[in-house]
């Protein structure tokens, strides 16, 4: 059909611009030796990824993911550990879907599924965070490493969360509605040309409300991920991966989209001013170095 034609289309290009965009800043698990190859069992995964089945990619990654959730990292071994990584990696490199306001195809082929795996692919990261440590040298290998891996898929998901978060999008969505009353008016004089008239609204006019309204409760989605009580969970995570290293946790802050000024507030909003994160408050100038209320 030529609508789903199309948003196979806009599929392919969003995966091109992602790779373009992404593809040099999120390291693969190859950086670690015996992390070389990915496992078989990802190569579909990532065959349909390369070729824009976006909705196909994130329905297998959700699956996958299940069945990650029975692994105990107290007890992961390297080639669970493998998988896990290589897995992460394609969701937080993969693109979103992209925004569908197309009124000439039925209601959008895209529910939530991409939004629900990477935001279920950070609760994996957070609690991997607290055992990296131990599990790194249990495995053999360089704790750094794996922690740079982690706070990258992260803070790579959490950046795309905040790029497609549009805080305008009312404004956005009511000059769109205006624009389509010429097409609505078009609509009426060539009914009454043919003198057919069962309404005086165009019926493409419902698909684009509906259309408004699902691009509108992703939106709303978007804006509770990078919410203060879910940005907590990333802070922490990130103070977990490296304690005492604040230099670490404000690069892979930024990485996620926050400039520099914003980061003392981010803090602040987050977890605060404790003796587990003093060392964040070093070198912050005196009038940004408050408790949290």
């Amino acid at each position: 059909m030529p609508g789903n034609n199309l948003m196979d289309l806009f599929a392919c290009l969003a995966v091109l611009f992602c790779a373009a965009a992404l593809g040099h800043a999120i390291p693969a698990p190859a950086c670690m030796d015996p992390f070389k190859s990915p496992p078989a069992e990802l190569s579909g995964l990532q065959e349909k990824l390369k070729q824009g089945k976006l909705r196909e990619f994130y329905e297998e990654a959700d699956a996958l993911l299940g069945q990650c959730a029975s692994v105990d990292n107290k007890q992961i071994t390297r080639e669970e550990l493998a998988l896990q990584l290589w897995l992460f990696h394609d969701i937080a490199a993969a693109p979103l879907y992209p925004a569908d306001y197309d009124k000439a195809t039925p209601e959008s082929i895209f529910d939530d599924k991409d939004l629900d795996v990477k935001h279920d692919m950070l609760s994996f990261l957070y609690v991997m965070s607290r055992d990296a440590a131990p599990m790194a040298r249990r495995l053999h290998l360089r704790g750094k490493a794996l922690c740079d891996l982690l706070a990258t898929y992260a803070a790579a998901t959490y950046a795309q969360f905040r790029d497609h978060y549009d805080p305008n999008i009312e404004a956005k969505h009511e000059a769109l509605k205006k624009s389509f009353i010429p097409l609505n008016r078009k609509y009426v004089e060539e009914e009454f040309k043919k003198k057919e008239i069962g309404s005086l609204v165009n019926p493409q006019y419902h698909v684009f409300l509906n259309k408004l309204g699902v691009n509108n409760n992703r939106n709303e989605l978007l804006k509770n991920f990078i919410s203060t009580p879910r940005m907590k969970y990333f802070v922490e995570m990130l103070v977990n991966l490296f304690p005492g290293q604040s230099g670490a946790v404000k690069n892979y802050l930024r990485m996620a989209g926050y400039a520099d000024k914003e980061i003392p507030d981010l803090i602040n909003r987050t977890l605060g001013r404790t003796p587990a994160t003093e060392f964040l408050y070093r070198g912050m100038p005196k009038n940004v170095q408050k408790a949290k209320p």
